[in-house]
């Protein structure tokens, strides 16, 4: 049903819709044909750069918001006390 109607929408249409909706399709078409774009979508920007840097998971405390601030402004202050 709704392709008939799409049809005859586009039949009274100008060239420049019938473009648009032309172009709109085909982006529709391969968003649906690419499984591996949703997937990717879907992982964090963690996940997609290879997970938590090692230099973070030496210290186990840094998964603490508080304490990771308070160890990076030291490490701030100590590099600029040189």
């Amino acid at each position: 049903m709704s392709k008939v109607q799409l049809m005859r929408e586009l039949e009274g249409a100008s060239e420049a819709i019938a473009a648009q909706v032309l172009d709109f399709l085909l982006f529709l078409k391969q968003r649906h044909s690419s499984p591996n774009q949703t997937t990717q979508a879907q992982q964090t920007v963690l996940e997609r750069m290879g997970g938590v840097p090692k230099y973070l998971l030496s210290d186990g405390r840094l998964s603490d918001r508080d304490t990771r601030r308070a160890i990076i402004a030291e490490r701030i202050r100590q590099r600029y006390q040189k």
